[in-house]
């Protein structure tokens, strides 16, 4: 099954033969390698379900000015895409997570990228297949996400229609854990946990509680704005910096979901001492349907900087995606004074994948261990399809969104692309969604 294991040459049996494994410091770097690279063409498109509203036959209606697109053109702040497609986008994935029979589950996100723009964008999870020897990727099957039990508290876009599939002006789904019987998903509007059963039907929702209060984004349908200029508004998390990463412990009882931004209090973030920010990492009880109050913290190394996706071990350690807003090659940033022609405004410099454990010397911090960074990871074998050079490959998206563990040291990191808005293999040319297959020597832990 290619899709599982990918061939493995002498040369990269020796290459990673002579990689040292460290002792695993704080922070020290980590030996990776490319073994894999499958690319999802940025416009691939698919059909909604039959029984879909008129609203969703096409999508991207609504990102122009006077917030209504009559024809297919560029989208603006778009890199040469054209709004609106006919269907759904198959885009946006925000998590992975093992599948059946080598698949993975993939989990697009709100569609557009606000809850403004995103009302003709349905929810999808894609079950995925993966071939790394000819870099295609397969859709084996769509879950469309939906509430026809009315069990979301307000009213959603799709209201009047039986089936009331959920739309991304009603959630930003950005990570999952699947069980047997469902799907766990962490919002970023609320920010909400969310149970979904395997058709995709909503079960049950969840308010986000830190230190025993509900917070909340501008987003949540219960935050108003002030009636006047002078008045404050009330919300203790940022726009689109929810619940980014999703994971279950080994056992399955407990689930931890760590914030992409921090909770604000008396309108400051949460800091360390030295002035760093600092994310909770919540946890939460599945079968008492609570969050337990037993919380932790993630170090976030640089102001401007995000988690994209986090992912328990079975021993017990965490993958972290963290990274920072830029996209594109540093070789090929703008020069200042210069026309941004054919180069990057805003460069990617930050996008590591964190090793890190999970008891500090508090019991209460998550401790960096490790990291790979994704801006130059070896390619002896010249694996990649596009990004490639020489012998190292970069991978310099704004936003890095998924890794999930297949054992024998391999995760598979995927971008959300975005479409049509990121541009990081190329100024003019709106971003695919490529996902990678890593070899870590450092994460040697079975799946069980």
């Amino acid at each position: 099954m290619p899709w599982l294991t990918p061939p493995r040459p002498a040369l990269l049996a020796v290459f990673l033969l002579l990689l040292p494994l460290p002792a695993v410091a704080v922070d020290a770097p980590l030996p990776a390698v490319l073994e894999g690279h499958a690319v999802l063409p940025a416009m691939t498109r698919i059909d909604p379900p039959a029984d879909a509203p008129n609203l969703v036959r096409s999508s991207g209606k609504f990102t122009g000015p006077g917030n209504r697109r009559a024809g297919v053109e560029a989208a603006p702040g778009s890199q040469g895409g054209t709004l609106p497609v006919p269907g759904q986008p198959l885009q946006g994935i925000s998590s992975l997570r093992r599948g059946p029979d080598g698949s993975l589950w993939g989990l697009s996100d709100n569609g557009f990228g606000a809850k403004a723009n995103s009302a003709d964008a349905l929810l999808p999870i894609h079950r995925l297949r993966l071939n790394w020897q000819t870099g295609a990727v397969e859709r084996l099957q769509t879950l469309w996400l939906s509430d026809p039990d009315r069990r979301f508290p307000w009213p959603v876009t799709l209201e009047g229609s039986e089936t009331r599939y959920l739309t991304g002006a009603d959630l930003d789904p950005e990570s999952l854990v699947v069980t047997a019987d469902g799907f766990w998903v962490g919002d970023e509007f609320g920010p909400w946990l969310l149970r979904f059963d395997r058709q995709g039907r909503l079960q049950a929702l969840y308010e986000t509680e830190v230190d025993g209060r509900v917070v909340r984004s501008p987003d949540h349908p219960q935050v108003r704005l002030p009636a006047t200029p002078d008045q404050p508004a009330m919300f203790e998390v940022g726009r689109s910096r929810g619940f980014e990463g999703l994971t279950a412990s080994a056992d399955g009882t407990r689930l931890y979901a760590l914030l992409e931004g921090p909770v604000w209090n008396e309108g400051q973030p949460e800091r360390w001492a030295d002035g760093k920010l600092r994310l909770r990492w919540l946890e939460f009880d599945p079968a008492a349907g609570r969050w337990t109050g037993q919380d932790r913290v993630y170090p976030l190394e640089a102001e401007g900087n995000a988690i994209g996706e986090a992912t328990l071990l079975p021993d017990g350690r965490l993958l972290v995606l963290e990274r920072d807003e830029g996209e594109g090659d540093a070789a090929r940033a703008c020069v200042h004074g210069q026309p941004a022609t054919g180069c990057f405004r805003r460069p990617a410099r930050f996008k590591r994948l964190y090793l890190l454990r999970m008891e500090g010397g508090d019991g209460s911090t998550l401790i960096k261990q490790g990291h790979v960074d994704l801006l130059a990871i070896p390619d002896p074998e010249r694996r990649a399809r596009q990004g490639g050079a020489g012998d190292r490959f970069r991978f310099p998206f704004a936003t890095i969104e998924s890794v999930v563990f297949l054992g024998d040291g391999r995760v598979v990191v995927a971008n959300d692309n975005n479409l049509p808005f990121s541009a990081g293999r190329a100024p003019d040319r709106p971003d695919d969604t490529e996902f990678i297959l890593l070899r870590i020597p450092a994460l040697t832990a079975p799946v069980e």
